[in-house]
Parts: structure tokens; sequence; C-alpha cells
């Protein structure tokens, strides 16, 4: 998911509805009725070793998608690429809450930061034993580091990861983002994490990550989700990380919720596997209230308790006085880190 405003464009792969956001596309002005057309190229980075193929899937933007794909032999050793080019038509737009109306041609939404916290964490019972923290995240982390959406900054992201132990907290959040998806001039998460791992990064993760790879599964990419999950685990080694899994409101298309319930059931499988894993179920948590009418992206009386709901995810997974890796109990059952009632989650202050 690329774009965490209001819905300005349709999603047309599989044939998503009007209300679904298209990742990284251009957003059009509030109020245009758009019968104008782009195109999106998304590259599927496979896992492939042996041998290679080129492929090209192009998606039209009708209730049902017709797909053509070429396949040619290439050289051995070179990873399989996809490369899907998507037709889509903009639709009007709705006014995004609490924030400035997306401006026409406006490009997806990036944020690459480091933040170091200035002050001790809070006086609450939950405190983790990361100290350092990436989080890598798609358009709906998006609204969870907005000036626009919280306007108050010990509501967001940053502040919340300060508030239970994280003294440095990095972040990665690019709308579009897939495990090996990629959109032009972006990296895919696992090219993120291996370049960090690379410059001598050794701390905690969160992964907030699925909504694209669910969609991309269902619309015929040839990576499956565990070895999405497996992918980027392998880059990540032994590190503690935390998955936050993913939910919608959509019934049909890429994003359907179907598709997402798909998707958190193999992280769950696949967590069994990684003693330095965890999962939170924030899909078990989140209100329908607290998305906007796209039924993908948060608004801000949703972003706001999701920003602090992850951060307590990550002090109940790894906790202070313990050491940050240690093995789940109880299987996979173990693996899964729900919401508690002695969370203290914020309300949204304008």
């Amino acid at each position: 998911v690329g774009t965490f405003t209001s819905p300005t464009t349709a999603r047309s792969a599989g044939g998503a509805t009007a209300a679904t956001a298209r990742p990284g596309a251009p957003r059009p002005s509030a109020g245009v009725v758009g019968h104008s057309t782009r195109r999106t190229t998304r590259t599927t980075r496979a896992l492939h070793t042996s041998t290679t193929h080129r492929a090209t899937t192009t998606h039209r933007a009708t209730t049902t998608h017709r797909a053509t794909t070429t396949r040619s032999t290439a050289r051995r050793a070179t990873p399989t690429t996809r490369t899907r080019t998507t037709r889509a038509h903009a639709h009007k737009a709705v006014a995004k809450p609490h924030g400035p109306t997306p401006t026409t041609g406006a490009h997806r939404h990036t944020v690459s930061s480091v933040h170091t916290a200035t002050a001790p964490p809070g006086g609450g019972n939950l405190l983790t034993s990361c100290k350092e923290v990436v989080h890598i995240g798609d358009s709906t982390s998006e609204s969870l580091v907005s000036t626009a959406y919280l306007p108050d900054p010990a509501q967001r992201l940053q502040a919340q990861y300060a508030r239970v132990g994280v003294s440095v907290s990095v972040m990665r959040i690019v709308g579009g983002t897939s495990v090996v998806e990629t959109l032009p001039g972006t990296q895919d998460a696992y090219q993120m994490a291996q370049e960090l791992v690379r410059s001598g990064y050794h701390g905690c993760w969160v992964v907030a990550l699925g909504t694209n790879d669910a969609a991309d599964i269902y619309v015929g990419s040839n990576v499956g989700a565990a070895a999405r999950v497996q992918h980027l685990m392998s880059v990540i080694g032994d590190q503690p990380v935390l998955w936050v899994n993913v939910k919608t409101l959509l019934s049909s298309g890429p994003y359907a919720e179907a598709n997402m319930q798909a998707w958190d059931s193999t992280l769950v499988s696949e967590c069994s596997r990684y003693p330095n894993m965890r999962v939170f179920n924030w899909a078990g948590m989140a209100q329908p209230s607290w998305f906007i009418s796209d039924g993908i992206h948060y608004s801000s009386q949703g972003s706001a308790p999701r920003a602090a709901a992850i951060a307590d995810a990550l002090a109940t997974a790894f906790p202070a006085g313990s050491p940050a890796l240690h093995p789940a109990g109880g299987g996979a059952n173990g693996c899964v880190i729900n919401g508690s009632p002695t969370w203290d989650l914020p309300t949204f202050k304008n």
C-alpha cells in the first residue's frame, strides 16, 4: 500500500474497488474525477538462484483483470524478475482527516530517519530490553509518524518507542513496500534490511509489512507468503524481530481481508521456526472505526492507539530484565503477542 491518505486512486490489479489505494501512485487533487491513466512499474524479486525468467504482466482496471505473461530463459545465477505494469484510473479524491488535501502528482511518501530519545522512558510498567529498533513499514505506517495525522509528537511512533525504553529508533517507512516487490526508485524490505545489517546495525526489528505482500500474492506473484517471511528472516538472522500482522475491511480484490488472514496465518506458522521472532496480533484489536474510507489505511483516531500498541507489543515480546533473545514458549501460540487490557492506549489529540 503506497498512499496512506484517503483513497484518491483505484488499484486495478485483481479487480480492486475504487476505494482501494494504489501503491505508491500519484495522488490527484481533491474533487477531481479522473479518466486519465497512468502506468506504474512494480518489480518482484524472486528467490530462485538456479535459473531465471523475465515476465511481464499487464492488468487492466476492470472488475476482472487480463494478464499476459511472457517468459524467456536468462543466464543462470541471476534472480528471477517479474515486471508488472498496472494501468489504473483516477477516481474522486476524498479529503484526508486531520491533514492537508493531497495535490496532483504528489509522490509517494517516504520516511527514512533516526530518532534518539532525549528523555528517560515513561513511568509505565512496560519496558523493553530493546535499546535500538528498526521499524520497516509500508504506507500503513506512514500515519504513525505523520505530523498531519498526529500533530502531538508524543503520540507518534518514535515517542512511543522511547516511552518503552528504546533509545534509538530507525524509521524505514516507504509506501508500496513489500518483502520482494519494488516500485521505481525504491528498495524492497529485504534490501532495506540488508543495507542496515551491512552498515553494522545489530538490534531489534519491527516489521509492519504484509498488506502489499498479500495483495501481490493474490495477483499472481511467484513468491509465496512463507518464502517471503523466510527471505527477510535470513538477513535479520538471530536479532529479535516483531512482525505486526495485517487487517483490512475489504471483502474482495487484492486487498481483501481474506488475503490478509492468509498472510497472518503464515506469520504464526513461520514464527515457530524462529526463537527470535514474535507476531503482534494487531488484527485482533483493530477497530473498524479506526480505518479511513479505503478500508486499508488508518485515520488519526486509529493511528494514535496503533503507534502505542506496537510499542507495548515490543515491550511485551522482549521485556526489560530478560535477554532480548529468548525462546517463545508453547510453540506457535507462544509467538503471538495479543493486546492486553492493561495497555493504556491513547485517544487522538488534535
